[in-house]
């Protein structure tokens, strides 16, 4: 997934499964792909994966684009995710905004303000398997000190910014109003991933570097988890190749 032929490779496999009359299917990256996918959390589709006429830029884009401002949400700590030049390019930025649970030194140095959040686990929200299955959860603890949960942050910065569409009370009326945007299947057909995609001829040399981040230091939480460090994933770097 992370290679930048990806769509390639995966065209190929529908491609393979469609002849061979085989299922084909993805593992997700991350606990909420696909949630992330159906709220529009991803550059070239709107909530409800409805496509956009002008797709924006990519997390990777963003860094590798300066840009005036930035806002990292949800403890994201680019530089220590397989990208060490991304506080480079954060440190270049205008304006840079962390709303995050945790302030690291590093985070210091380069944002300008700090939004305190609670982690996943002290707020409610929903999570989309890749079964299509939404399955909704309460916060397990409340967020300490003057932490927030994430969404009600956001909430509040488009009131004070007179935007529209920010006006819910609770997380569970963003994930009606974004259920009713949902088709009813979310599953794509089998050689849906197929598409009218054509490989490309030149996909590459094969030196592209993919690099894969250990289990322990995929977010801002397991990285500060002393018990997971100790492990031996937890000791294991991550590697490129």
């Amino acid at each position: 997934m992370r290679h930048p032929s990806y769509a390639d490779l995966r065209a190929l496999a529908a491609a393979i499964a469609e002849v061979a009359g085989a299922s084909f299917g993805l593992l997700g990256e991350g606990g909420n792909a696909a949630g992330a996918y159906l709220a529009g959390a991803i550059p070239h589709r709107e909530a409800g994966g409805k496509a956009i006429g002008q797709p924006g830029l990519s997390a990777a884009d963003l860094l590798r684009i300066p840009q005036q401002a930035y806002v990292l949400f949800g403890g994201v700590e680019p530089w220590s995710e397989g990208n060490p030049e991304a506080a480079k390019a954060l440190a270049k930025a205008e304006f840079v905004v962390a709303i995050t649970p945790f302030a690291s030194e590093q985070l210091r140095q380069v944002a300008h303000v700090l939004l305190p959040i609670g982690t996943f686990a002290e707020t409610s929200g929903t999570y989309v398997n890749l079964e299509g299955v939404w399955q909704s959860q309460t916060g397990a603890a409340q967020p300490v000190g003057e932490c927030r949960p994430g969404w009600k942050v956001l909430r509040v910065l488009g009131n004070l910014l007179d935007l529209g569409g920010f006006d819910y009370m609770s997380s569970e009326a963003v994930r009606d109003e974004l259920r009713g945007l949902c088709a009813d299947d979310v599953t794509p057909p089998p050689s849906g991933y197929k598409g009218n995609h054509r490989v490309s001829q030149a996909s590459g040399d094969g030196t592209a570097a993919v690099v894969n981040i250990g289990i322990y230091q995929t977010d801002a939480l397991v990285r500060r988890a002393p018990s997971l460090q100790k492990t031996r994933d937890g000791r294991t770097p991550n590697a490129t190749y």
